[in-house]
């Protein structure tokens, strides 16, 4: 960070009054905890990741819209609150033309990086449901997508299509059961165009990031507090955050997993994950026979996407080995036919 005068100058701070520190929390965003040395205050100093979000200026947009609404619901719910520049503007651009952001520390607070319990996967569960019930009487057509199509099934398995259509034989016949299996369970793919084209459940504001180190807990008694990293809030359906839930907690093993009898189904966890959701937000009865298929739905998804990566000679995905993308489909695979046996 070669420029933080500027860069805190223009939210009127002080660089030499100032304590910076990088964070290792985000994956996308550049992130820093700024200590205001004489008024004790802290903030989150964020260099927004614009070839991720292309539109910074609406996904802060979004975020102001949120908490307007959230607040009208829930005047104590910790919303995200962001800095004006010194020109009344909601982030800084340097010039390097890098977009920057400067929100408020929610103090007594403190995150938890993955899940290890049940009643962490309950209150996972809740906080991103009890999110999206403050935002329903919001009007989903005010925000704007941070990542258009980010859960479009229809268009991933398009997308899918045309990388086997171009990619080399060798891929094809070292990915080719996996292809098998994916094209069987198209089935998955017809729900979803079908949600779609009858309109079936209705558009939510969704956080889209559904990840427990993406809730602040009160750093105490480790009660969940608010939900964070609003970047991703966009319209969308329930399965998107319900599902990517149960695709990363029903399993103790992640996604790079390769060993695949590892990967099994955690009942417990799976019935909190449920529990805690539907006790968050009234889900209407479309939604509520559509509880099995958001598991489905969401790691379907993403065995298409990492196989696709694959096809396409990994130009997506970070790998660190060849055949990583491969593996990651395989795991993905491997997961859904094990939510198809339990649930």
């Amino acid at each position: 960070m070669n420029n933080n005068a500027a860069i805190l100058s223009a939210f009127n701070l002080d660089a030499n009054q100032c304590l910076i520190e990088k964070t290792s929390t985000g994956l996308i965003n550049q992130t820093f905890i700024v200590s205001d040395t004489i008024s004790s205050k802290r903030f989150i100093l964020q260099k927004v990741n614009t070839s991720i979000f292309k539109n910074p200026i609406a996904i802060s947009a979004n975020i102001k819209l949120a908490s307007a609404c959230i607040l009208a619901v829930d005047e104590d719910y910790p919303v995200i609150k962001t800095n004006q520049t010194i020109k009344d503007e909601d982030y800084f651009i340097d010039d390097q033309n890098c977009y920057w952001r400067l929100i408020d520390f929610i103090e007594n607070t403190t995150t938890i990086d993955s899940i290890s319990t049940v009643d962490q996967a309950y209150q996972t569960a809740y906080s991103f449901g009890k999110f999206t019930s403050l935002l329903q009487n919001a009007n989903t057509e005010n925000f704007i997508p941070s990542i258009p199509d980010f859960h479009n099934l229809d268009l991933r398995f398009e997308e899918f299509k045309t990388a086997y259509a171009n990619t080399d034989e060798e891929r094809k016949a070292k990915a080719k059961d996996y292809i098998d299996y994916l094209l069987s369970r198209i089935e998955i793919v017809t729900i979803f165009k079908n949600i779609e084209s009858e309109k079936l459940i209705p558009k939510r504001i969704i956080h889209a990031d559904t990840k427990i180190s993406n809730i602040l807990f009160d750093a105490h008694s480790f009660h969940p507090k608010a939900v964070i990293d609003w970047d991703t809030i966009m319209p969308g359906y329930f399965i998107s955050d319900l599902g990517d839930m149960i695709r990363t907690m029903v399993c103790e093993t992640g996604e790079n997993e390769t060993n695949l009898d590892n990967i099994v189904f955690r009942k417990d966890y799976y019935e909190a994950i449920i529990s805690g959701y539907k006790d968050a937000i009234q889900l209407t009865e479309n939604e509520l026979n559509l509880l099995s298929y958001a598991g489905k739905f969401m790691t379907y998804m993403q065995a298409l996407r990492f196989l696709t990566d694959y096809l396409n000679h990994d130009v997506y995905y970070n790998i660190t080995y060849p055949e990583q993308n491969l593996d990651r489909a395989k795991n993905q695979c491997r997961l859904l036919q094990v939510l198809e046996e339990n649930i």
